[in-house]
């Protein structure tokens, strides 16, 4: 087997540990690439490094060795800089959204990540035996997106690690591309922030270490496992049959229909949509009775509209909106990786089959704070009691997703004693389901109910609010 090492700051690492009897090869000191391969390859580099030809003047060559691996179906892992080569010489791209960069300029992030499996991973030579989650250490820039053509994802990132999106890929039959580093340990993370984060303080720099430390069983394992993976397959021969691995397309159909799927399941957890937006309109009036500032639920009823909306702090909020054609309930959470507000569209097929009264809500300055395009990651409407959504799509390989984790207040399973407990701890009242009972059911609003809730109620902050939103007030 061949190890590259494309540059000092990224080496073989562990991976030497695991494969003992590698030759490696390292152009930057001197050593001489071969002009073909004919044995297994791997191709290591830190996926921080920005030189590119000009800096590294032997990556041509190692770009035409990968094309030559890929072409004669050589057992091939590219890893961190290695991957984004993989991905340029089979015609693929390595960018950063032009906006990204004049808004943040290049902000390194390292530390432990996740990775998650996707269905192309469930058959796929080299991952198939990984567990459905793994942990691993990623260094890359904010939002610099790989992406290779023609290529099968067989893992992807987590939603709380897609600003650098880690993932490996496959092109062809057996070259795999890991765009973040199971070969490094802690002490790669702590150099690689002195050099590429430097403004990092030494107890941000420890914290990262830590961090790692303390997963640092589970990534070795998962680490040694994609090595031991990789030699077992190189073992096999240089040639893989083709028909034991799914296709890129049947992979994304099936991970659209999973999203289809855990929508219908979603569905069918929800309070119907009158009762939502009844709860939602009781949730107002309750958070008027325990505070007269930044609340948390809010609701307004004019003109034949009923705007309802959570706001969880942080950018992320959900809400209701209903009118004479129906009810369009949309969520916003800024970690999914369907969050793609930036790029001024909604994600593709979130929206498919929206009915046609109902399309103004979405781009309504009352749901998104600013009129346009909607800040949209779910979405499920009704035009009558029964609740529909769209058909997710697969996005640039990346899976969509659904995050419901904000609708929990206008779930059936929420009762009044889980409100009592939720509210009763976030202001620090001491709520039972009796007192917040009458209010989820509509009882017209008394001094009496919002005193029996909280003492020190404003009556008349509350009435308004109630009044504001369509509540009754006896």
């Amino acid at each position: 087997m061949l190890f590259i090492e494309t540059e000092p700051l990224a080496p073989a690492g562990r991976f030497a540990e695991w494969i003992p009897d590698a030759t490696i090869i390292r152009p930057f000191a001197g050593d001489r690439l071969p002009d073909r391969v004919a044995e297994p390859l791997i191709v290591f580099g830190c996926a921080l490094e920005r030189g590119g030809d000009e800096a590294m003047p032997w990556l041509p060559q190692v770009r035409a060795l990968l094309v030559q691996a890929v072409e004669d179906s050589l057992p091939t892992l590219a890893i961190g800089l290695g991957a984004q080569q993989l991905a340029l010489a089979t015609g693929g791209r390595v960018a950063m959204p032009k906006k990204t960069l004049e808004t943040f300029g290049w902000i390194a992030h390292i530390g432990d990540i996740s990775v998650e499996k996707t269905p192309a991973g469930e058959t796929d030579p080299l991952v198939a035996a990984l567990g459905v989650d793994v942990k691993s250490i990623g260094a890359g820039w904010n939002d610099l997106r790989v992406r290779p053509k023609g290529a099968a994802q067989v893992f992807t990132h987590s939603p709380t690690h897609s600003s650098t999106r880690p993932q490996i890929f496959r092109v062809g039959s057996a070259a795999w591309g890991v765009t973040f580093h199971p070969e490094a340990t802690g002490d790669d993370v702590a150099r690689w922030l002195g050099i590429f984060a430097p403004e990092t303080s030494d107890d941000g720099i420890a914290l990262r270490v830590d961090n790692v430390r303390m997963f640092l069983s589970k990534i070795t394992e998962s680490s040694r496992q994609l090595a031991e993976s990789f030699s077992a397959l190189a073992a096999r021969g240089p040639r893989l049959d083709s028909t034991e691995i799914i296709s890129q397309d049947e992979a994304d159909s099936a991970a659209e229909a999973k999203a289809a799927s855990a929508l219908d399941t979603l569905a069918g957890e929800l309070l119907a949509p009158t009762a939502a937006t009844e709860r939602m309109r009781a949730l107002a009036v309750l958070d008027a009775i325990c505070t007269t500032t930044r609340p948390r639920f809010t609701c307004t009823s004019s003109g034949g509209m009923t705007i309802a909306r959570l706001d969880e702090g942080g950018g992320d909020r959900f809400g209701i909106a209903r009118t004479d054609d129906g009810v369009l309930l949309w969520a916003f959470d800024h970690e999914s990786p369907m969050n793609i507000a930036e790029t001024g569209e909604v994600w593709p097929g979130l929206l498919e089959g929206l009915p046609e009264p109902l399309v103004p809500l979405c781009e309504s300055e009352k749901l998104n704070g600013e009129p346009g395009t909607p800040s949209i990651t779910l979405a499920l409407w009704s035009t009558g009691e029964t609740w529909q959504h769209g058909a997710p799509k697969v996005r640039e390989g990346i899976r969509p997703e659904e995050t419901d984790s904000m609708l929990g207040s206008v779930k059936a399973a929420r009762t009044g004693a889980d409100i009592a407990e939720d509210f009763g701890h976030y202001y620090d009242l001491d709520l039972t389901p009796r007192d917040v009972d009458p209010l989820l059911a509509g009882t017209p609003l008394t001094p009496a109910m919002a005193a029996q809730i909280r003492a020190e109620a404003d009556w008349d902050h509350v009435r308004t609010v109630a009044e504001a939103a369509g509540y009754p007030v006896a």
